[in-house]
């Protein structure tokens, strides 16, 4: 077991030798015995003895006030001092050097043993006491340093009062430090309605022991307004009366570019929403990200239908044109330029729509693929006209075969320029009139077939 060092200063030889004995019988080492102030000190520096027994009325010019004074400013070494008699001055100085004891002159052993043991212990706990300040300094400084230089501000609240603040959070809202400490933190709303409402929301979080996140306006010295985001935590969630920490983050630019994002999207939308096709935007996990009013005008679906199954949309195609569809979707993806189809569609009454569905995929600036943009049009009355077109012209055309076969079964007299009908041929005339338009025959006699086959009875006339 290692001894411990003791350290006499003493300037009576025979006391000293007298105090070495006892010590060395009680088990300590001592590796120094000096008379004079100034030896303690430099010895002390160069030894660095566990204890020091310090005579407190030394000889010469530096007593032993002095001596232990510069010794605990420099190595911190617990001091006892020894002293056979001292006014009530004497004793009131010796107690601003902080002494871990004191001894007189002379003392028995026990009460030299308990002293000694019981400075020893202080000694040890006040050098784990300086050791753990020295260290809790150094990682305030360095976390100061961290506090200061991050781009966001950290407070130190206790009922809504700033404790402690960083400079950063200073520096955002335009206030010299000296101003924001000891201040409540209503300082920073622009109006007692949103400091009421973090309070509301915020403390209470807080007062829970959860973390609190949230967003709000701030005002800056200079009276401009920010927007910060709010982080707040209680530092003992046993005790939220404790006090809590804040970290305020600028979110300003952020807010800015939302509010004109939001009014273009706005603008865009409005646009969209209220186009006559029926318009959306495919993500490309196949999610719909945007789906026209307009879908539920020609397909018969609301928009939160298809919001909430992205298959809808192929789920409407008739089954004679999935495939073609399917084909379209895999090509239109692997390309940068528009594709056209026509398909047609399911409603849910039962009727088919015709749709002409054009898209394209979208790529954003940094050339990622972000989905397909595409619009449908109802073209169902436009494929209803051109099947009435493509009947009537194969009825015409129909018609003008007959009319050619017609013209070549018209054979006429020459004398009397009748039709004749010798091989049938008025039958088949009045076979193609009576098909191809309202009129009808009667099949009565002519004037001169009449007085030609009852001659006899027209001339009686």
């Amino acid at each position: 077991m290692v001894k411990k060092r003791v350290m006499l200063v003493e300037d009576e030889s025979v006391t000293a030798m007298d105090l070495k004995t006892n010590l060395v019988q009680l088990g300590y080492e001592v590796p120094a015995i000096v008379a004079s102030g100034e030896d303690a000190v430099h010895t002390a520096a160069e030894l660095r003895p566990d204890l020091i027994l310090m005579d407190i009325t030394l000889a010469g010019r530096m007593t032993g006030i002095e001596a232990a004074d510069a010794i605990r400013k420099n190595q911190a070494i617990p001091i006892v001092f020894l002293t056979a008699h001292a006014d009530t001055e004497t004793i009131g100085r010796a107690k601003t050097t902080e002494p871990f004891g004191y001894l007189p002159k002379p003392s028995s052993m026990d009460t030299l043993l308990s002293t000694i043991e019981v400075a020893l212990y202080k000694g040890e706990a006040d050098a784990r006491r300086r050791k753990a300040e020295a260290l809790l300094r150094r990682t305030m400084t360095e976390q100061k340093i961290i506090l200061d230089n991050l781009g966001v501000g950290v407070l130190f609240a206790i009922n809504r009062k700033i404790v402690w603040a960083s400079k950063s959070i200073a520096t955002m809202l335009g206030y010299p430090l000296e101003e924001v400490e000891g201040r409540d933190t209503l300082l920073f709303y622009p109006d007692r309605e949103s400091y009421e409402k973090v309070g509301t929301e915020g403390y209470a979080a807080v007062a829970r022991g959860e973390v609190y996140t949230g967003e709000s306006p701030m005002k800056k010295k200079d009276g401009s307004l920010i927007w910060c985001h709010l982080v707040g935590q209680t530092v003992n969630p046993a005790a939220p009366e404790e006090g809590s920490i804040w970290i305020l983050e600028d979110v300003t630019p952020r807010k800015v570019l939302e509010e004109t994002l939001k009014q273009s999207e706005d603008k865009y939308r409005t646009v969209a929403d209220f186009t006559h096709d029926w318009e959306f935007w495919i993500a490309p996990d196949e999610h719909i990200r945007y789906m026209s009013p307009s879908c539920e005008k020609i397909a018969g679906r609301p928009v939160a239908d298809f919001e909430q199954d992205a298959a809808l949309l192929r789920g409407l195609l008739h089954p004679d044109d999935r495939a073609a569809y399917d084909t379209h979707r895999h090509r239109v993806t692997g390309q940068e330029k528009s594709e056209e189809l026509e398909f047609r569609i399911l409603r849910p009454d039962g009727s088919v729509r015709w749709i002409a569905h054009v898209c394209q995929p979208v790529y954003d600036d940094q050339g990622r693929f972000n989905g397909t943009r595409g619009s449908n049009r109802d073209i169902t009355l436009r494929k209803i006209a051109e099947q009435e077109r493509e009947r009537l012209i194969t009825e015409l055309q129909e018609a003008l075969a007959k009319v050619k076969t017609l013209s070549g079964m018209l054979p006429v007299c020459a004398s009397c320029k009748k039709i004749r009908d010798d091989k049938g041929y008025w039958q088949q005339i009045e076979a193609y009139i009576s098909d191809h338009s309202e009129a009808e025959f009667s099949h009565g006699i002519c004037p001169d077939c009449a007085v030609k086959i009852y001659g006899e009875y027209y001339r009686k006339k």
